[in-house]
């Protein structure tokens, strides 16, 4: 099973997983992900994109903010290779 289908399910990437990008490396990856159920209000689920840092090896825990537009929700951006 590939890693992208390992943190891709239901359980731990908030309410959904947009994009992701692995380093040159492959150390690890950019992805981008909703908040956690209950968090925000459920209308705004979908509007509250952010982009996380996971190092291979490490918790979901442990993955590092690195960009969110805070006022700005609604606003649609992707981890991407390019």
């Amino acid at each position: 099973m590939s890693i992208l289908a390992r943190i891709t399910p239901k359980a731990s990437c908030g309410a959904g997983l947009l994009g992701i990008a692995w380093t040159h490396d492959n150390a690890g990856f950019f992805y981008n992900r909703f908040p956690d159920p209950g968090t925000v209000p459920e209308a705004e689920q979908y509007a509250w994109n952010r982009l996380y840092w996971h190092a291979l090896g490490t918790p979901q825990s442990d993955d590092r903010l690195v960009y969110e537009r805070p006022g700005r929700q609604g606003t649609a951006f992707l981890a991407s290779d390019d």
